[in-house]
């Protein structure tokens, strides 16, 4: 029987620099090719543990300004590059995310980080996405994960073992083969696929496709992800706060998971981002009528508002075209014209949301790391607005949103992650509503009875590792 994994995905693969671009199809290869400085434990729980240094980081400032940790020694690159402190440095500082924060200074075998702004937990910083450590030679990008690419055609990848990864992993070759989905957006050729026994293990399923898809083993986990109907309040009309109020009234969020989900009330969203997350309820509550009182003082937009869609499903948004035109029919029946303009393909959404096209965006957002304080700056930070394509897959503030009193409660809680500082983010969020939170993401994989190991967690880890045919 054939020791390779094979990988069932929807879409291609770029495999471009992990520290400027990813997407969720590239990360479940990144993630096996190359090794942050830290990630999250498998319990998935905001923790994280050190891969690259010998523990955590060393605060060397009483304010959180001053970082200092030692490189785990005997780490090498797959071509057998060493992985030492120059350049892990080296790496780091081509991180979007380590240049908005530190500067970096080596001292043997000890990186110093001397950073811009506090951050009480730098570690939970450095497992972002965008920290992957890669060695560049000859043109070739290397990491130091369990992984390297044998061969890539055509978007599909194939993986074989990192002989100078340690311990080895137990599968010697992993393949990623893909299966576009429908014209409807059902990823039926997949769900075939797997049926038939061609696919080991795919996470490209909605949670209703499972239904569906009988002789393989199904596993289902509460998602970290949102659903967002961003307002660009660079248009002249949704500068208004009113009128984002009176928008966000004609939502109704439960009809909107109906759409996608068999159980809308546990994806529903309630708040800003999951209960996984933090807790943090909204409020909202659907009132067409108030809405239409609310839209006839503050007045309608003359002409029809363009959304913007995602352009294929992600875990947060399994069926974005479905999603798109109820939005649309909930906003006409208040009396709000919506032109539905779907992304042809990811480099026409980033082209478009980094130059604000749109007034209304569909899109979401997956968290690169554990560290909270980073994802609402992602999501709702001045700083965060995306302005390049390479951008928009760092800075989530497709709102264009640009509010002093935000940004000020998020220094604060970044200084210090406590309850209060997070009820004054809500506030401010409820208050001015410069999106909605629509739905929340799950997490579905499906393996074939050919596997047997499987790992604790598939959050963001090198989780072949821990499977075995």
């Amino acid at each position: 029987m054939s020791e390779i994994l094979r990988v069932g995905i929807t879409t291609p693969i770029t495999l471009t620099d992990p520290r400027k671009a990813f997407d969720f199809v590239n990360s479940l290869v990144y993630w096996h090719l190359y090794q942050k400085p830290f990630r999250p434990t498998a319990a998935a729980d905001g923790a994280t543990e050190a891969v690259l240094f010998k523990g955590p980081l060393e605060p060397t400032s009483a304010d959180g300004t001053a970082y200092s940790g030692q490189v785990r020694p005997g780490l090498c690159f797959s071509n057998g590059a060493p992985l030492d402190a120059s350049r892990l440095a080296e790496s780091l500082r081509q991180s979007r995310v380590v240049q908005d924060e530190a500067k970096i200074r080596v001292d043997g075998d000890r990186l110093h980080f001397a950073l811009k702004r506090p951050h009480r937990d730098f570690d939970c910083l450095l497992s972002h996405q965008t920290c992957a450590v890669v060695h560049e030679d000859g043109g070739r990008l290397f990491g130091s994960g369990p992984y390297l690419v044998s061969s890539f055609e055509h978007g599909a990848v194939r993986l074989r073992r990192n002989e100078r990864y340690h311990p080895l992993p137990p599968i010697p070759e992993v393949e990623f083969l893909i299966y576009p989905p429908a014209a409807d957006g059902r990823p039926r050729e997949l769900m075939a696929a797997l049926e038939r026994g061609e696919v080991d293990f795919s996470p490209s399923l909605a949670r209703d496709d499972l239904r569906e898809v009988r002789g393989v083993h199904k596993w289902m986990g509460q998602g970290d992800s949102t659903a967002y109907l961003y307002f660009n309040t660079e248009h002249p009309l949704l500068r208004r706060r009113e009128l984002r109020q009176a928008l966000a009234l004609a939502l109704d969020r439960r009809a909107l998971a109906a759409a996608s989900y068999a159980s809308p009330l546990a994806f529903a969203a309630s708040g800003p981002v999951p209960p996984s997350v933090a807790v943090m309820p909204d409020g909202l509550r659907c009132d067409p009528d108030a809405a239409r009182r609310a839209l006839d003082d503050v007045g309608r937009p003359s002409k029809p508002l363009r959304m913007l869609v995602v352009s294929m499903a992600r875990p947060y948004l399994p069926h974005p075209q479905t999603t798109a035109e109820l939005l649309a029919r909930q906003l006409a029946h208040v009396g709000v014209e919506v032109e539905v303009s779907p992304s042809q393909d990811l480099a026409g959404y980033l082209r478009r949301v980094s130059s604000g096209d749109y007034d209304l965006a569909l899109s979401g957002w997956i968290p690169e790391s554990s560290d909270t304080a980073s994802l609402f700056e992602a999501i709702f930070s001045s700083r965060a607005i995306p302005d390049t394509p390479e951008s928009v897959l760092t800075d989530a503030n497709v709102a264009r949103w640009r509010h002093a009193p935000m940004d000020e409660a998020l220094d604060r809680y970044r200084r210090n992650p406590q309850a209060d500082a997070l009820d004054a983010i809500n506030s401010i969020i409820s208050a001015e509503r410069p999106l909605v939170p629509l739905l929340y993401g799950s997490q579905v994989v499906v393996h074939s009875w050919r596997m047997k190991a499987r790992p604790k967690s598939y959050f963001n880890r090198p989780f072949f590792t821990a499977m075995r045919l």
